[in-house]
């Protein structure tokens, strides 16, 4: 069994097996499989052509591009 985590000693911990069924069970949703098959570098550069990030020194850091552009996509109104 691959763990993310080493502890100290070679035990594995119920947080271990827990987040070890959780990444697998991450593997198979939709938006990363999604992510897998698309191509996101086309459409980051077309998007980067009309977007601008503006540096802020009282606010955050700007979000990705291509997060916001997934966003906006799958996350029509009416979508079930």
């Amino acid at each position: 069994m691959a763990r993310q985590g080493k502890s100290t000693n070679d035990e594995v911990s119920f947080a271990d097996v827990m987040l070890e069924k959780r990444c697998r069970k991450a593997q198979n949703v939709f938006l990363n499989q999604v992510d897998r098959l698309i191509d996101w570098r086309p459409i980051r550069t077309l998007i980067n052509k009309k977007y601008t990030k503006r540096q802020n020194a009282a606010g955050a850091p700007a979000y990705d591009v291509i997060l916001l552009f997934q966003k906006c996509f799958f996350c029509r109104p009416g979508m079930d």
